[in-house]
């Protein structure tokens, strides 16, 4: 193989590589954090937002972002997890988009992801009662 030959391999298999993502490194890109410790400590450690407690999970108002973070308590099987749930504008609305970080095991994490999403769907419309018949009329 010539010197230009290598060269251009070389290039082309460090282009291959390079566009070559972990799945560590695409839960950090779309995620923003590579863990949920980063992730909470990250947040925990800015002055814009919130922190409460609810029944045990740790959750964190971020205004800024429109965004709420649901930390999972260290007791519950799909610990360590975080929801995250953000309010997007889309197509001239605003939308809750919903995202999950979790280092459980995948039948805890889907479990969990399974009931927070059930807790966000709003209620089914109630049915209406059935119209009354009208009045027959009366005979003459």
């Amino acid at each position: 193989m010539t010197g230009m030959a290598r060269l251009t391999a070389a290039i082309g298999l460090a282009l291959l590589l390079s566009a070559c993502e972990t799945a560590q490194q695409q839960i950090e890109r779309e995620f923003g954090y590579p863990t949920v410790a980063a992730a909470f400590e990250a947040l925990k450690a800015r002055k814009d937002v919130k922190m409460t407690s609810h029944e045990g999970w740790t959750i964190i108002e971020d205004p800024v972002n429109s965004t709420l973070w649901s930390f999972v308590p260290a007791d519950h099987p799909a610990y360590p997890a975080v929801i995250r749930r953000q309010m997007l504008d889309r197509n001239g609305g605003k939308v809750v988009e919903m995202s999950a970080l979790c280092q459980a095991p995948r039948a805890a994490c889907d479990k969990l992801v399974d009931e927070m999403r059930a807790a966000s769907e709003p209620p089914p419309p109630a049915e209406k009662p059935a119209a009354a018949p009208p009045p027959k009329p009366e005979a003459r």
